[in-house]
């Protein structure tokens, strides 16, 4: 018994895993066998032959037999009258079918596989599928149409790529197929046509028959040999193009394999009747009429099912089901909610196009019983799954919607941003523009209100619950969503919000208790952002403020004795600069920050990475032991190629939400002692402070330091042009005065 299960299930069960993987999972299945060497692939199909024959066998006779209680006259060969069981006629016609249907999968999955397993898996069954239904028909016309119909629906499930939709969109992988069809047919065509009919034609000449006897030699011939030209081909020209081509590599890989599988589908199929054409000498002009007529026939039934197959329109039923079917037992909690979506077509079928019914509400009640995960979930649709966005997206607002709108007091109001940036992560909010501007807003108001909670001063206050009320007025909330349950729930939070905000401002107008301040005298430590101690500056910050707006934006320096406030004002650049800045702060003093490139560009990026993570924006973290090991291997150069590759992806997110990145670089004379460490090479760091200058116009440099770039000597001054110098010394005499008489109004 074990025995018998051991090879039923290697013989049948394991094959037909992979070949369900092969239609509903082929990312998987391709990574699966990796890139396999043509024994390795030859040795694959050789175990899938036995579930490619069994699994296009039973519809290829269903078929064969309807059209033969349809239209009886196909079939003369045999003499039918009715399906009488156990008839020599009705044998004879079922055998044709067994002994075609078997050849033609045989030969064409070993063919196929010369170039990839999927191209043998899905040309096997469409073979095997329309020899086995053709075979002895007299209707060339019925012959064109189930080759078409066969390989049609075939190529379109097995030749789409969840890669190319989320590497290109929808759209690219549209054009990419019809181009990938065109040139397709054309050299399917050539290839078929041609190459058939003379290997026919040749084979005819080595061995003659009567001209009246029935071969299927040359067929035969006709299909390898077409077959194998189409494929070597396109083979050939898929090289040349990705020599030269190196965008949209996913894109450019979906249109070669199709066209691989087309132009092998196409030449398969008039090479059989062309060589047929060849081996039994008609003329090559009659093989070529012929073939353009049999051709346009295949072409509209490959192109229509082709079409409907490859936006999965033959599996939707079953994906579908799958969802529903989900939601239900889910909503009778048979199951756990994200058991049965784990277990849906969400995650075995990587390529549905059509929506999926009742997804949204499923992800609702997974989010009811674990958060967490349906937050992972979510992130899962948007990465793996770009047709079902729709879904995860409408799901993070409305999770992000409900949070904000159960916050009833202002201090929780003032930390709304942070959850809201785990529940509707950037990721999340790129998908769409609008939604993205909402929640911005939406964002900018709660740290308003976190102002609110962090000032001492009785107009600093009033003045950020003002801005929050600025904020909120500007939300339509209307017409932000595509889902009216959204827009009504965004309507709720922006009253009740600007309601508690009007409530605090008229609070205020009515109090003026004092409050506790510690010494403001005492210098230390530069001051941490929010810390109430920090007064004055506002010349600094003018300055800045205006040089930002400038056509040509500068680099900073900010210069002045020390213990004069430099670092402070640097800490502080969130608060003064306010929502539209991005301001990141690195002390160049701090132990090991300049030990090597690698060092120094993973701490940049890890900062910046922390900064727009905790304002929305999600940008992917640089890997700091990746970059170690690059400098490792290759030297510095690498690391500063691989960092601005990464820093192009920040400024692309930047432009998207229309904010300034600040790298702010404290005590910046610590650079000039690399020359006698040689830990980096300054003229590479230089190069690259220059081309941020010049090329990026998203970022802005500030250095701070008790030196000026005229005093670092000549190699400096020649990389840092346009700099905006900005004297950080004593404070203003009013904000002495308001410092030492009234640290704070009111007290």
């Amino acid at each position: 018994m074990g025995f018998m299960h051991a090879v039923t299930q290697k013989l049948f069960l394991v094959p037909y895993l992979q070949l369900q993987r092969c239609f509903f999972q082929p990312v998987r299945f391709n990574e699966s066998l990796g890139s396999p060497a043509l024994s390795r692939r030859f040795s694959i199909i050789l175990t899938l032959i036995p579930v490619l024959f069994l699994c296009s066998f039973p519809p290829t006779i269903l078929l064969r037999m309807s059209i033969f209680l349809l239209l009886p006259d196909l079939f003369p060969h045999y003499a039918l009258q009715s399906f009488t069981p156990f008839a020599p006629a009705l044998l004879w016609f079922l055998f044709d079918a067994l002994w075609a249907s078997l050849l033609s999968c045989v030969i064409v999955a070993f063919i196929g596989s010369v170039f990839s397993v999927n191209l043998g898996i899905a040309s096997a069954l469409a073979l095997s599928f329309a020899n086995g239904v053709i075979v002895n028909t007299t209707s060339d016309t019925l012959v064109d149409i189930i080759f078409g119909i066969a390989f049609g629906i075939l190529l379109g499930i097995s030749f789409n790529s969840a890669h190319a939709l989320k590497q290109g969109g929808l759209g690219q992988a549209t054009i990419a197929t019809w181009i990938a069809m065109i040139i397709g047919l054309l050299i399917g065509f050539l290839a078929g046509i041609i190459v058939g009919y003379w290997a026919g034609y040749l084979f005819g000449i080595l061995y003659p028959i009567a001209p009246d006897q029935e071969n299927i030699a040359g067929s035969i011939v006709g299909l390898i040999a077409g077959g194998l030209t189409g494929c070597f081909s396109v083979a050939l020209l898929g090289t040349l193009v990705t020599r030269f081509v190196k965008q949209r590599e996913a894109v450019l890989a979906l249109s070669i394999r199709l066209t691989l599988a087309i132009s092998f589908a196409f030449s398969l199929a008039l090479g059989i009747s062309a060589g047929d054409l060849g081996f039994h000498h008609d003329t090559f002009i009659d093989g070529i009429m012929y073939g353009l007529v049999q051709e346009g026939i295949v072409a509209v039934a490959f192109l229509i099912f082709f079409q409907l197959s490859y936006y999965r329109l033959p599996l939707y039923p079953f994906s579908a089901y799958s969802t529903i079917s989900a939601y239900l037992l889910s909503q009778r909690q048979r199951r756990p909610s994200l058991y049965s979506l784990r277990h849906s077509s969400l995650h075995w079928d990587e390529c549905t196009f059509l929506p999926l019914p009742y997804l949204r509400e499923l992800l609702l009640l997974a989010a009811e019983q674990s958060l967490s995960e349906t937050l992972e979930e979510i992130n899962f649709i948007i990465k793996q799954r770009p047709q079902q966005r729709w879904a995860a997206k409408t799901t993070a607002y409305e999770l992000g919607l409900r949070d904000l709108g159960q916050r009833m007091r202002l201090r929780d109001i003032g930390v709304a941003h942070q959850s809201l940036n785990l529940l509707v992560p950037s990721g999340v909010r790129e998908l769409s523009p609008t939604a993205s501007r909402v929640f911005r807003v939406l964002d900018d108001a709660s740290r308003a209100a976190a102002s609110y909670q962090t000032q001492i001063n009785k107009q600093d206050r009033q003045h950020a619950l003002g801005q929050m009320i600025e904020y909120l007025q500007t939300v339509h909330s209307s017409g932000s969503f595509s889902y009216l349950n959204l827009n009504q729930m965004l309507g709720a939070v922006v009253r009740s919000w600007i309601l508690l905000a009007e409530q605090g401002k008229d609070t205020l107008g009515t109090t003026s208790g004092a409050l506790f301040i510690e010494n403001p005298y005492v210098p230390g430590r530069a001051l941490d952002l929010r810390n109430p101690l920090f007064v004055g500056r506002n010349d600094v910050v003018q300055r800045l403020s205006q040089a930002f707006h400038k056509p040509q934006r500068p680099t900073f320096l900010l210069f002045g004795e020390r213990r004069m406030g430099k670092s402070s004002i640097i800490k502080q650049l969130p608060v003064l600069l306010g929502p539209g800045y991005v301001p990141v702060f690195y002390d160049l003093q701090q132990s090991g920050l300049l030990a090597s490139a690698a060092a120094f560009f993973g701490n940049v990026a890890a900062n910046i990475e922390r900064q727009m993570r905790d304002r929305g924006m999600l940008v992917p973290p640089l890997d700091r032991v990746w970059l170690d090991s690059i400098q490792l291997a290759q030297g510095e150069l690498p690391v500063y190629d691989h960092f601005d590759r990464w820093l192009a992806l920040v400024e692309e997110l930047l432009e998207r939400e229309e904010r300034i990145l600040i790298l702010a670089f404290d005590e910046f004379e610590q650079i000039s002692d690399i020359e006698s460490t040689g830990n980096l090479n300054l003229k590479l760091l230089f190069n690259w402070f220059r081309s941020v200058i010049q090329n990026r116009p998203r970022l802005a440099l500030l250095f701070s330091g008790a030196k000026m770039i005229g005093d670092m000597g000549r190699s400096w001054a020649g990389y840092f042009v346009n700099v905006e110098r900005i004297k950080v010394s004593f404070l203003r005499e009013q904000d002495a005065y308001d410092l030492i008489v009234r640290p704070v109004p009111h007290i």
